[in-house]
């Protein structure tokens, strides 16, 4: 709801906000009938939202760590059809509002490690320096890196941690 709005008052016809199951989201055709790239691909994937819990309290009361699991799925497969929408040299923003590293570098390494094209063309996939990113384009910012190890719990409470 608040992306639309936003887009709207931006008035650019190069950019669309799209309500669907974004992990089977068809491919646009042009009138000729070749598929329509995205140049830039903000994925806001659904999330536990556990990152809101300063805000919101009833994250607290509905988080789980089996849905939690169960999200990391759904935003792989998200994220790997946002990144074969894009042409070569297009740029996804992967995004989510949780903290967990589950959520988020897991969710990125694993779409980084299954990575192919579904049209069978050969292309590559670049992870970006997105802190150094940030620091350029918003002076005064100091984003802080992302983890590169975390422990990934059981589905069943008191069950293992796995790394």
């Amino acid at each position: 709801v608040i992306l639309p709005r936003n887009l709207a008052k931006a008035a650019s016809p190069a950019s669309c906000a799209v309500l669907a199951n974004a992990a089977h989201l068809s491919t646009l055709l042009d009138a000729a009938g070749s598929p329509v790239g995205f140049d830039r691909i903000l994925a806001d994937v659904p999330c536990s939202g556990d990152g809101t819990a300063r805000k919101n309290a009833q994250v607290w009361r509905s988080w789980g760590r089996r849905e939690c699991l169960e999200l990391f799925v759904k935003q792989r497969n998200i994220l790997q059809r946002a990144l074969n929408l894009l042409p070569d040299g297009g740029i996804c923003a992967y995004s989510t509002c949780s903290m967990n590293p589950v959520e988020n570098e897991a969710v990125v390494l694993s779409a980084l490690r299954r990575w192919r094209r579904e049209d069978g063309r050969t292309s590559t996939v670049e992870l970006l320096d997105a802190c150094a990113a940030a620091s350029r384009l918003l002076p005064g910012m100091s984003p802080a890196a992302g983890v590169v190890q975390w422990l990934v719990p059981s589905p069943t409470r008191g069950g293992p941690l796995f790394s």
